[in-house]
């Protein structure tokens, strides 16, 4: 791929600093293939107008192409997937990294078949789970949210970890995409692969400022997760602090950002009854004389305590 293609360094120092470029994935065939029958298994609570939100979704990057101003402001998931998939070693690493995160997909028994696909034939394999030969598989169409696939802290990337079968494809997906990609050459010794044993969602990681990160343990993101994410920021960033939020684990707050987000640097949007409601739910990750191996849990009353503390700002 031309070098002028390549991916600029990653550096996301908050959640409101200008952005540079933005992957999406604008809904295509896998969106057509939920169903009353499946939406459940899926994910979904209802089924979408596919027609209509392409058309909404196309009118989302068009606003992120004129407010960025570069042609490759946007990159499409499927794309980059696509490219990867021109590669040998990119198809073999998806399909085994198929096997290895799903072995109740019986997917071993179509190893073969499934790596002597072409890359059209797997890229439509990884999005609606169909192929030539009856393996069985489900569509991805949770792909509409990218923000979960990975979080950028930084200069370094974090790779989900999904904690539902409907969404593990994804996880597979996004690793393949960061390890074989071109436009992600030189960017791959900053790419953060979490242990198997934990889950972890880009939704549930905020960025305050260069040292404070928020991290919501939710039905997504297990507290495994957190404390390995947060070694890694601690031990390889300018992070110098992680606050942990303990959301309920239902569905309305499956994500630390559907509950709190950033509007700019002063302003926070909230769900008071979980966030200025709920008490001693927040705790302060540190290392504990610069050894990330040894982490102290500091707790505080409040997410507005623990920003107050580690910033030195009223919030």
């Amino acid at each position: 791929m031309p070098a002028e293609t390549a991916v600029a360094p990653f550096h996301i120092p908050s959640e409101t600093g200008p952005l540079r470029q933005v992957v999406v994935h604008t809904p295509g065939e896998e969106m057509a293939l939920v169903s009353p029958e499946n939406a459940e298994e899926l994910l979904f609570d209802d089924i979408l107008f596919v027609e209509e939100a392409r058309e909404e979704h196309a009118t989302l990057v068009r606003l992120f192409q004129a407010a960025v101003g570069r042609d490759d402001a946007v990159l499409q998931v499927t794309a980059l997937l696509r490219e990867a998939f021109d590669a040998d070693d990119a198809r073999t690493a998806y399909v085994d990294g198929l096997i290895e995160r799903m072995p109740y997909r019986n997917f071993e028994a179509y190893e073969s078949e499934l790596k002597g696909l072409d890359a059209d034939q797997l890229l439509r394999f990884a999005t609606t789970g169909q192929a030539p030969f009856p393996v069985t598989a489900l569509p991805t169409p949770n792909l509409l949210f990218t923000r979960d696939l990975s979080a950028v802290v930084g200069e370094h990337v974090l790779l989900s970890h999904a904690a539902t079968a409907a969404r593990a494809p994804e996880s597979v997906l996004i690793e393949t995409i960061y390890h074989h990609h071109p436009r992600f050459a030189g960017v791959r010794d900053n790419v953060i692969a979490l242990p198997d044993d934990v889950s972890f969602e880009g939704g549930d990681l905020l960025v305050v400022d260069e040292r404070v990160v928020l991290i919501g343990q939710s039905e997504r993101t297990s507290l495994g997760g957190v404390l390995a994410a947060a070694r890694e920021l601690l031990a390889r960033t300018t992070v110098e602090h992680v606050i942990m939020v303990n959301l309920p684990k239902a569905r309305y707050c499956m994500h630390l950002d559907t509950v709190f987000t950033f509007a700019d640097p002063e302003t926070c949007v909230v769900f008071p009854p979980i966030i200025e409601g709920a008490q001693d739910h927040t705790f302060v990750i540190e290392a504990i004389d610069g050894d990330t191996s040894d982490l102290r849990l500091r707790p505080r009353r409040t997410l507005r305590d623990a920003l107050e503390s580690v910033t030195g700002t009223n919030v």
